[in-house]
């Protein structure tokens, strides 16, 4: 039985990809055995309905511009939207702490799953995304 002081109180209820596009730069070329730099960009949105301790999350990642200066192999866009609840002994600004590091960490792995998929099913190579510090992250967007 688990110890119920190690249990979260944030509740993954589900998400939806939003938006996904996929586009092939059939201009692209490759060069044998050379492998292409991996360029992404992830941001996260999150709203608080602070009422109903309800979470709503969206991961946006954009992977390889699409810019005709750039040899990309393809374009790719995904707008993950998550949804949390929390019971109602939690605290504030503990609400808003679960919406902008807990929620988003627990949704980017969905991400990248739905990023290789795409990419496998596209017959190009599978794009695995790396690991992304949420907190950093954050840091980033707020500057």
């Amino acid at each position: 039985m688990i110890d119920k002081s190690i249990e979260s109180h944030l509740i993954f209820r589900g998400y939806k990809v939003l938006h996904l596009s996929y586009k092939l730069n059939q201009n692209f070329k490759s060069q044998k055995n050379k492998s292409i730099p991996l360029d992404f960009k992830v941001r996260t949105e999150s709203t608080v309905d602070e009422t109903n301790n309800e979470i709503t999350v969206d991961l946006f990642c954009n992977i390889f511009e699409e810019s005709p200066e750039k040899d990309n192999p393809f374009h790719l866009e995904v707008n993950l939207r998550g949804w949390f609840k929390t019971n109602s002994t939690v605290e504030k600004n503990e609400l808003y702490r679960y919406a902008e590091i807990n929620a988003p960490a627990i949704l980017f792995p969905f991400l990248r799953t739905v990023v290789s998929s795409i990419t496998m099913a596209a017959n190009v190579p599978p794009v695995i995304l790396p690991l992304v510090n949420i907190n950093r992250l954050n840091e980033l967007q707020k500057q």
